[in-house]
């Protein structure tokens, strides 16, 4: 029986059930690599090399005898290793939750009624409906299916398609489902046509792919460039670090014999020098970049798919869903050559030939479409009845025709609930099909034929209904050919333009992003949309001109050429790849199992998540929660505020590293006292790392992000500019600490002159980012200053400060010693001085637009 058949359709679960069946089976998932534990993650921090020589610089307190310095190393290690645990842990939380949104979906039936669900939500006895494309979600057997075919290969190794078919005659368990079988079906497998109503009998590791430990898809994780270029830049100050460090210990041994200050000294310009911040930042960045992009209805599968966001500079799209909302609406009426346009003639106003045209269509199609157009007929159908209740609710279906290859319709024979009422049948397809079981004559049939033309020439789909009489049950013939029916007219269907569409291709144009419709569709309704929706294009090539085409033809095209149209997916492919060997980096969507090579293919594969099917969504590195243009254009936008982001902590901590880096060498070299011990350095690089993580994660650029041209996937962290920059800011602080160094050196103790750089330095950190995170624009001074997480991080940090500096015992620890007000008030003045002039200076690149954005 089909699955429209209302009063055998069989009996779903009640949502309080299927919860207690949850609990008592568990998720519907394989088994996965179990998350990283407490071992694992502590294993992979001891590899740091920071806190190697924190380890290294601890022992040597606790083995000359300082004890108070080695204690307060020792802590130094457990706070480093604790931060970093957390900051691993947390991104390790956003990814999982990412993981949980992006689940697979499964189209289940509870109380009575259709719900999207995630499919591992999904118990023994759940009621799914299944539709080509799709891959199963669990084990069970077919109840109804209208041709349905499987492809099992990857159970069985059998290419081809297996045929089901339901049997009625018993209930299944999980003990007796066994492949082969022709009512079986198995999670993992792929849906390649029809339709089906499955009941769930096994899910997660006791289906057939979870009990032989199988798994479907593996992912192949490889660094992508920023990761690449990070480590060899870490790699690089470490090397340099290294060297420093030995030739530091070297020369002040030699220079003042005391060997093991000069080790201290050594092992502190090694940890200024090394910035271990960076890949934190990076794996920071990206792990919240895809939450931010998940609340905006992009999840992003893989890390990489981040990076490339910021770089796409063609957008292929498809029409159907992406551009319009793939949701069909009546759009005109044809009966007899008069035409009723639905947005000037209200339902209620129509003549009975144009209200039974609607009906009939209603009735040619299932109780629960799944169709855009079945849906609409049904809706505006419903609207017609006094009582709101569909045409079905009149009758009883007694066979449904389906369609084929062969006749491009479908027809539903009907019982009415009035016992002498003869068997109705209701038929609707291809105009040209239903013709050909119409009896009209030649002129009736051109008359027709034209107005469909007229119709499809507005961009419209159209459908042609007929009905019938049948006298029995017995005497319906197998198959519609054989139907005498009776034309009542065509139904033109629109699939209307997204509201956000139009601004959105704006904001791609000015953001130097080349859009291009890729479409199945005919030529003439692509472009017509395509003008809709403000596409600078008044040329259409087709599928068969793509293949007729040269590689370096086709380059050509592309330069005036925006809508494509009539493709098969091995030309949406071809297309992908000429692109890209032109050099461009190349976003495509797509929803279906065919769009799959393609979106491997492309730079960053963009899969639909509402109306995509599961082999696409694999296929990509996005999905899009809602299908929405829009949502593409904002989650570009996000990827360039996240590498913008990235920069631009990278470049603050580059340049914090410079007078930290300085202060630890340059005054012993000169003869000072040693200004930055290794508890200084620490204590600064425990406030570092997490600034970094908690304020410029979420900076605001002061520039419109898709104002700018696509940037190159080869575009380096640090261009010559912002190292120029970044080594500019770090020794103007630099400059201003041995300024002072020099001035009061002969006036102020040690540990007084210690405190004076310490605060200035300090002081002059958070200005730092001030200025960094501002860009020294005004108005995003003020939102900083007035965001509530800002203001508390920057008021720990104060309040940190001042508690090293007013306890006695700290005081001691870190060899310091109370200011008097004046000193303060130079530190403060000096700090505030020069945060003050690199926040106009960035203020100016910003405005003269040198600085990125």
């Amino acid at each position: 029986m089909p699955i429209s058949a209302v009063e055998n359709f069989p009996a779903s679960l009640f949502q309080e059930e299927a919860n207690r069946r949850l609990k008592t089976f568990g998720p519907n998932s394989l088994p996965q690599d179990q998350p990283s534990n407490f071992r694992k993650r502590l294993k992979r921090i001891l590899r740091e090399p920071m806190l190697a020589l924190l380890v290294i610089v601890a022992a040597i307190y606790l083995i000359v005898g300082e004890k108070a310095e080695g204690i307060l190393m020792s802590i130094s290690v457990l706070l480093v290793i604790g931060i970093a645990y957390a900051q691993e842990l947390r991104s390790e939380n956003a990814l999982t939750a990412l993981k949980k949104i992006s689940s697979p979906r499964a189209l289940v039936f509870r109380d009575g009624e259709e719900k999207r669900i995630s499919a591992e939500e999904l118990v023994p006895g759940d009621l799914v409906s299944i539709h080509e494309g799709d891959r199963i979600p669990a084990d069970g057997y077919l109840l109804q299916g209208s041709s349905l075919s499987v492809d099992e290969s990857l159970l069985t190794g059998e290419s081809f398609p297996v045929l089901k078919k339901p049997l009625v005659s018993h209930s299944r368990t999980q003990k007796d489902l066994h492949l082969g079988e022709i009512d079986a079906l198995f999670s993992s497998t792929l849906v390649v046509g029809g339709r089906g109503l499955m009941r769930v009998t096994r899910t997660g590791s006791k289906t057939e792919v979870g009990s032989i430990g199988q798994s479907l898809f593996s992912t192949i994780t490889t660094d992508f460039f920023l990761s690449q270029e990070i480590s060899k830049t870490v790699r690089l100050f470490a090397i340099v670090g290294l060297a420093i460090c030995l030739l530091l210990v070297i020369a002040i041994g030699i220079q003042k014999s005391d060997w093991l200050a000069a080790l201290l000294s050594g092992l502190a310009a090694a940890m200024a020098l090394l910035p271990e911040e960076f890949p934190v930042i990076l794996s920071i960045f990206t792990a919240m970049g895809a939450w931010r992009l998940a609340k905006v209805g992009v999840l992003a599968r893989n890390s990489q798919a981040i990076e490339r966001l910021g770089a796409i500079t063609d957008l292929c799209v498809d029409k159907t869903g992406t551009l319009t909302c793939n949701k069909m609406s009546v759009a005109a009426l044809s009966i007899d050559g008069h035409t009723y346009w639905t947005h000037e003639f209200p339902m209620a106003d129509l003549n009975e030939e144009a209200k039974n045209l609607l009906r009939f269509g209603a009735l040619a199609s299932p109780l629960r479409p799944m169709d855009p157009m079945e849906k609409e007929l049904q809706s505006q159908a419903s609207q017609l009845e006094k009582n709101g209740s569909t045409p079905h609710s009149q009758f009883q279906l007694i066979r449904e025709y389906p369609l084929s290859t062969e006749l491009l319709a479908t027809s539903f024979v009907w019982f009415s609930n009035f016992k002498e009422a003869p068997l109705t049948i209701a038929t609707k397809g291809a105009p040209e099909a239903i013709l050909s079981l119409c009896q009209l004559s030649h002129e009736q049939k051109e008359k027709i034929k034209t107005e469909v033309e007229n119709l499809s020439q507005k961009s419209l789909r159209i459908l042609g209904v007929a009905r019938g009489v049948a006298i029995s049950s017995m005497g319906l013939p197998e198959n519609q050919n054989h139907f005498q029916l009776r034309w009542l007219g065509l139904i033109g269907f629109e699939d209307p333009i997204r509201l956000e569409v139009p601004e959105a291709l704006q904001k791609c144009q000015m953001a130097g992003i080349n859009v291009i419709m890729m479409t199945g569709d005919y030529p003439a309704t692509a472009l017509r949309i395509a003008e809709k929706a403000g596409f600078r294009s008044g040329q259409v090539l087709t599928g068969a001109d793509v293949e007729k085409l040269k590689d370096e033809d086709l380059k050509e095209c592309f330069k005036t050429t925006k809508v494509f149209a009539r493709l098969a997916p091995q030309q949406k492919l071809k297309l992908v790849r000429t692109l890209q060997t032109s050099g461009r980096v190349v976003a495509m969507t797509g929803d279906g199992v065919n769009d799959a090579p393609a979106l491997k293919t492309a730079d960053v594969g963009i899969a639909m998540g509402a109306r995509g099917t599961d082999v696409a969504r694999e296929a990509s590195d996005l999905v899009l929660v809602d299908d929405s243009f829009g949502s593409i254009v904002e989650g570009i936008k996000r990827g360039r505020e996240i590498f913008a982001n990235i920069r631009a902590a990278m470049t603050y901590v580059g340049s914090i590293h410079v007078p930290i880096a300085g202060l630890a060498i340059l005054p012993v070299l000169a003869g000072f006292p040693l200004i930055l011990l290794p508890a200084h350095i620490v204590f600064l690089e425990l406030i570092i790392d997490p600034t970094c993580s908690l304020l410029f994660e979420s900076r605001i650029s002061a520039r419109n992000p898709m104002a700018e041209k696509p940037r190159s996937l080869e575009t380096k962290l640090f261009s010559k500019k912002d190292l120029s920059r970044s080594l500019a800011q770090g020794a103007l602080i630099l400059i201003v600490s041995l300024l002072l160094i020099f001035y009061f050196q002969k006036s102020l103790k040690a540990e007084e002159l210690r405190s004076l750089v310490f605060l200035q330095l300090t002081l002059g950190n958070i200005g730092l980012i001030i200025a960094d995170f501002t860009g020294g624009s005004p108005s995003q001074l003020k939102k900083f200053l007035l965001t509530r997480r800002h203001f508390i991080v920057l008021a720990l940090s104060l309040m940190i400060i001042s508690t090293l500096f007013l306890s006695p015992q700290l005081q001691i620890l870190f060899q310091m010693a109370t200011l008097s007000w004046n000193l303060a008030l130079v530190a403060v003045a000096t700090a505030f001085l020069t945060s003050t002039l690199q926040g106009i200076w960035n203020w100016k690149m910003i405005l003269s637009k040198s600085l990125p954005s």
